[in-house]
């Protein structure tokens, strides 16, 4: 139940894009949304969303993860 939310995170990106406008596009459905009943729990889920994300984008770019 609830507003369903989206999140978009740059990976391994360092630049400064503060005041610009970013277009994303959607690749791949990782996970539903979920609560988490720590911060550890959240922080452990989004590190594995990185983790997989990383895998499904060396299969497309293999210069990527």
């Amino acid at each position: 139940m609830g507003t369903r939310l989206l999140e978009a995170h740059l990976l391994d990106f360092d630049e400064n894009l503060y005041d610009l406008e970013v277009t994303v596009h959607l690749e791949h459905w990782i996970r539903g949304q979920a609560t988490f009943a720590s911060k550890e729990e959240l922080i452990a889920a989004l590190e594995d969303d990185v983790r997989r994300t990383k895998e499904l984008l060396s299969d497309t770019y293999p210069t990527a993860g």
